[in-house]
This record gives C-alpha cells, structure tokens and sequence, in this order.
C-alpha cells in the first residue's frame, strides 16, 4: 500500500508532494519524510548527507512502555557490536560514539544518532564518516539476521543455511565477541530486538533477533568454543605479579592466567623450577588457545 494508504487520518490534510503519492512503500512516515529530505538536500549539495538515525525495539514480557534503567545496557552493548564491525582507527577517531535522542512507548524504542564530531565544511551537515557508520551497523545487523535465519531454517536441509553459516564462520572473532555478549545480555533480560536504521543517504533497513535467533546464536557459540582440562609440564621461564607464569614445553611456551597472586609473591614459583600446573584449556577459531591456572600439582 502506499505510505498516504498507512495513514488515513491524514486524507482530508494539505499533503506536501512527496506524501501524495499512490506509489507502493514499505516505508513508515518518518522513513519516508527523511528519504525526500535526503534528495532535496542532494539536489542542492550532492555530497550532502543527513546523520543517521538507529532505533532500537525491545520487546518482551514484562515491557509495556518503560524498561528498567539496568536494561539500557543493552546500548552500550549496541555500542560495542557498532566499534567491533570498524577500523581501530575509525573507533578511535569517535565514529563509532552513539548518543540516547529518546524513547517512546509500546514495546519501546530507544532512538540513537551518531555524535556529530564536528562543524561541516562546505556541506550542509556536520562532519562525521557517515558512509563509515552506515557500513558498521549493516555489519552488526547482518550478523543479526544470519543467527535469526539459522534459528527459522534449522529444521531444513542444511544446505539451505549454508550461506548464513559461511557469512558467520567468516565474521571478524571481535565481531562475534560483541554479539555474544548482546546475545548473553538479552537472554539475561528475556527480551527481543530489533534494528531500524534510516541511513545518511536515506535508505531504511531492519533487522531482528529474537528467541528464535538468540537460541541459535547460543547453539553456534557453543560450537565455537571448546573447553577442556589438562596438565602442563615444564619448566618456568616466565612470571608476572599481574598474574601469569610462562611455562616451557617441547613444542614451545604456555601462558597460564589467573595464577593467585600468593604462589608467584610467596616464593612457591620460580625461574627455572620444574612444574605440573592443572588448567582448562579454551579455545576458538581463530584466536590462541588460553590456559587458565585450576590448581598446582607439583613443584620441585
């Protein structure tokens, strides 16, 4: 239907040019006031581009119109995905900062913008790396619908999920990072989101994850990760009052973390020393695998 057919209220109004139209959207009012902003800009300065606007859904039992203030977490955790899908130097450069511009009721809607670093030069809008932020969030929503899809076609032939696996297998690990932990924090709350993004350049895209989606994600992130215990043998040639000891092996050296404070400061480990440390081993695609200190078992 047309966006003039969405809202029926408006018939009897003066209706500027762009509503008037008998054309078929799946745009809402907003969505489309911002796209005829967006060319009438570009008609007067064709680099001219508006910030982009983020609104974020949470929906689930218990939300009616409010949140509890600890469930505004879930921005910063938008935050991180948003930093996770860009350059270092695009994070350090601020273009990854998003600004709370307000919320409104029903499942409730928390609308983002990005923060405008600076004063425009020769174009109508203040500086940002619009096209960089745009990119970032399609990013972190397209992980979004890949887990939601996976979580919708899981009974099917796997051949049907293939493509969303492989664009999952071949995100960036501090990528997958972020959405895990979005994924932890919405399973903590037991709430669903959804993505609405109107871009600088006008477009307007969504995405959703929820129970389904989260379930599939907790599935993949499972799989992802695998932990074990074992033993390490050899001898120290490393250690660290922040909590580490180095230990040399026949294929190399091991890093064990979390070692309590009392055994490297008390004289119980040191240069040289012969030792058998019990630790869990994690590892993930594509990162080194971790050793973590469970107990002591002998020291000579």
């Amino acid at each position: 239907m047309s966006i003039l057919d969405q809202y029926p209220q408006m018939q009897d109004r003066k209706l500027p040019a762009w509503l008037d139209d008998e054309t078929e959207s799946n745009d809402d009012l907003v969505s489309a006031a911002r796209k005829a902003l967006a060319e009438s800009l570009r008609r007067l300065d064709p680099e001219s581009a508006l910030p982009s606007l983020v609104d974020l859904r949470l929906s689930g039992q218990g939300i009616d119109g409010s949140i509890p203030a600890e469930m505004t977490s879930l921005v910063k955790r938008f935050q991180s995905e948003i930093e996770a899908a860009m350059s270092i130097s695009s994070v350090e450069r601020g273009d990854a900062v998003i600004e709370l511009a307000g919320v409104s009721p029903g499942s409730v809607v928390l609308h983002m913008k990005p923060h405008i670093a600076g004063p425009a030069a020769d174009h109508l809008f203040p500086a940002i790396e619009l096209d960089v932020f745009d990119e970032a969030v399609g990013r972190v929503m397209a992980i979004h619908d890949s887990f939601e899809f996976l979580g919708a076609h899981e009974a099917e032939d796997v051949r049907a999920t293939q493509g969303a696996r492989d664009a999952l297998s071949h995100a960036p690990a501090k990528l997958l990072d972020a959405v895990q932990g979005m994924v932890s924090e919405l399973n903590s709350f037991n709430v669903d989101i959804e993505v609405s993004t109107l871009t600088s350049r006008g477009p307007h895209r969504s995405s959703r994850l929820t129970s389904v989606g989260r379930q599939s994600a907790v599935q993949f992130f499972n799989q992802l990760e695998s932990s074990t215990e074992m033993e390490i043998e050899g001898r120290i040639q490393g250690m660290s009052l922040d909590g580490w000891v180095e230990v040399l092996v026949p294929h190399g050296n091991r890093r064990v973390i979390d070692v309590p404070e009392e055994l490297i400061s008390g004289g119980s480990l040191h240069f040289g020393q012969h030792v058998v440390i019990k630790v869990q081993a994690t590892k993930a695609p594509r990162t080194k695998t971790v050793y973590t200190f469970k107990s002591l078992i002998s020291h000579a």
